[in-house]
């Protein structure tokens, strides 16, 4: 029944459109055109592949050489850790897409807006992760004390949920120039991690290894997306790098401060209050240090202080 549904809602969505459309179409054959959408679709289609694998995989692993009772608190941790993050991400193409695409024949526009771009989706990226790193004691506030141990986890799964978020705006600017393959390529990469979690458990350490080379795999796979902007979009490595240097430094600083020292205090309100103190300096720094994002915050205040006619 589930899989009837599944099937007939683009059915559905395909019907409507027919009956809705203002310009009625019809199915046809078009050689040039099938031969287009074949050369900008099969990247994607194995993107969709190796992406179901990439975020699939760890778990799949987890299960074959742990009990179900860590399975279970990593289960909490990820989904409560990177589900900002992809939900962030699934609406950066609608806001995104067509500004990018609206430029993309202009060399120095396009570059200065994939840069604007990226600044954004590094700022969110940060200011999303950071509550994770900081206030670990939000898996036992939400999910009760048997899950405490979770609380190790959730701040580097929010990280890696982070760094996919960045590598996902760095796969919009180049699907804004219809170049389907890096996000593909940057998939393949993300594959190490998998890898190295498989050695990880394979060798009989723990669970917070498999999350350390997710982390990693992440980073290897931003690495290959930015390096394919340069190379076939020529965008300029000063002006993308930068801003994620920037926002891995403001993750994984606090993260290391946690892992050596621990949550402190512990009581949940005063580490609810010294949380949201770190947060704000970091998304003071944020501002301070993305010069597009703070021009364009100061261009979106004035217009919206301006008074109507």
């Amino acid at each position: 029944a589930y899989l009837a549904v599944l099937m007939c809602q683009p059915l559905a969505a395909v019907a409507t459109s027919r009956v809705v459309a203002r310009r009625p179409w019809r199915v046809g054959w078009n050689k040039r055109y099938a031969r287009g959408f074949l050369k900008f679709g099969w990247p994607l289609l194995l993107n969709g592949v190796l992406l179901f694998w990439v975020m699939q995989g760890d778990r799949v692993l987890l299960g074959a050489y742990v009990d179900m009772a860590v399975l279970g608190l990593f289960f909490v941790a990820a989904n409560l850790g990177t589900l900002p993050s992809l939900t962030i991400a699934s609406f950066g193409g609608v806001l995104f897409l067509a500004p990018l695409s609206a430029c993309r024949d202009d060399v120095e526009k396009f570059r200065k807006q994939a840069t604007l771009v990226l600044q954004g989706y590094c700022a969110i990226a940060v200011l999303v992760a950071t509550p994770f790193v900081l206030f670990g004691q939000i898996v036992p506030l939400l999910y009760g004390e048997k899950f405490l141990p979770a609380q190790a986890f959730v701040g580097w799964l929010a990280i890696a949920g982070a760094l996919r978020l960045i590598r996902a705006g760095t796969t919009l600017i180049a699907l804004s120039r219809g170049d389907s393959q890096t996000s593909m390529f940057a998939t393949i990469a993300r594959l190490t991690g998998l890898a190295l979690a498989f050695v990880a458990l394979w060798q009989g350490y723990g669970i917070m290894l498999v999350i350390y080379a997710a982390v990693v795999g992440e980073v290897v796979a931003l690495a290959v997306a930015t390096w394919r902007l340069k190379k076939v979009h020529r965008l300029r490595l000063r002006e993308i790098c930068g801003p994620m240097a920037l926002a891995l430094l403001l993750m994984v600083g606090p993260a290391l401060v946690v892992v050596n020292f621990g949550y402190w205090p512990q009581q949940t309100l005063a580490a609810l209050g010294a949380a949201a103190g770190v947060w704000g300096v970091i998304a003071l720094a944020l501002y301070r240090l993305l010069p597009g994002m703070r021009y364009e915050l100061h261009q979106t205040v004035n217009m919206l202080r301006r008074p109507r006619k």
